[in-house]
């Protein structure tokens, strides 16, 4: 029973020990533990991060690039400090074909069973082997921001198309950093074939929007379309506001009937009275003549106790003269 689960215990972790190994270019493995995989999913390359842990005095650990390289600094000589190396190391993969190994990196016999030096020459470009290559065009390739995202590409001046793409998910295409090295992947028929229809046509179109621009201009194209809208709803309002108006004025012009919105006014007709003088007919009764007394009539006041200076005075009443029934005087 012992034994049994020692044994799945062995069976558990052989592959994880596989999986960390760190393999050279030509595929021998690399025994050096300062060696380690730079990510413990999957493929990836390798890198001097153990050094310490190995015992390497004086020789500080290695940072793993997101390109696939290993950086380091050069050894200090009193003048050069600060100063950075790259390197082109070991994979995981053996047989070197994962696009997550730098296998067309320095893909020279001098660096098959070695750590290749890398040297950044500025705008993109790199040059293996020596720093002096940077000025020889022919000798420049480029590196994609992350390893296993793009192929690498040459950038030799014998060539107008050297700048091939070719997708992770895919065969990588290999194309020799050093052009008179022999390429060594067995995928170089398919390289070749990429290559040599990349010079005689254009790259392989891609899409020319993303999907978050074309997000974009549709939801601008949505604004647009709603501001136009309130424009035009307001230039009718206001259209409608004016002739609402223009009817009012109308309204208000001699002979032309009152707003809705006024209470029409009431209307008095005054019945005429006639001018025309109407006598009454005369009856066949006599005219009265109301006869005044022909007496007169004396007064006397007597002198009241709180009147002063008063004199006795005759009233007289006076008869008045006769009127008739039309008004003549008799």
């Amino acid at each position: 029973m012992l034994a049994r689960s020692a044994l799945l215990i062995v069976l558990s972790t052989t592959p994880a020990f596989v999986a960390s190994s760190c393999y050279s270019r030509n595929g021998t493995l690399i025994t050096d533990i300062a060696y380690q995989p730079c990510s413990s999913s999957g493929e990836s390359a390798c890198c001097g991060t153990n050094h310490d842990g190995a015992g390497h005095s004086n020789v500080a650990n290695d940072v793993c690039e997101s390109n696939g390289l290993c950086q380091n600094y050069e050894a200090f000589d009193g003048t050069n400090e600060g100063v950075k190396l790259w390197w082109r190391q070991g994979c995981t993969d053996p047989t070197w074909s994962s696009p997550n190994c730098l296998a067309n990196v320095c893909a020279t016999a001098e660096y098959e069973d070695d750590n290749a030096p890398v040297y950044s020459c500025g705008n993109g470009n790199w040059a293996c082997g020596s720093k002096s290559y940077c000025s020889t065009s022919s000798r420049l390739f480029t590196l994609a921001a992350t390893v296993g995202k793009e192929v690498v590409t040459s950038t030799s001046a014998s060539s107008a198309s050297s700048g091939v793409i070719a997708s992770s998910q895919t065969t990588p295409a290999i194309v020799s950093a050093t052009p008179s090295g022999p390429a060594q992947r067995s995928s170089t028929s398919l390289t070749t074939a990429t290559f040599a229809a990349a010079t005689s046509t254009a790259p392989a179109s891609q899409p020319l929007l993303s999907t978050a621009a074309k997000a974009g201009i549709g939801a601008g194209i949505a604004v647009l379309l709603l501001l136009l809208s309130i424009i035009l709803f307001l230039l009718h309002k206001i259209k409608k506001n004016k002739k609402a108006q223009e009817a009012y004025a109308k309204a208000e012009l001699p002979g032309q009937s009152a707003p809705m919105s006024e209470k029409p006014q009431m209307t008095v007709y005054a019945r005429e009275a006639s001018h025309d003088a109407v006598e009454m007919p005369a009856r066949e009764v006599g005219a009265h003549e109301m006869t005044g007394g022909k007496e007169r009539i004396e007064l006397e006041t007597r002198k009241g106790a709180n009147e002063i200076g008063l004199q006795r005075e005759r009233a007289e009443l006076a008869a008045h003269p006769s009127v008739n029934v039309r008004g003549n005087h008799t």
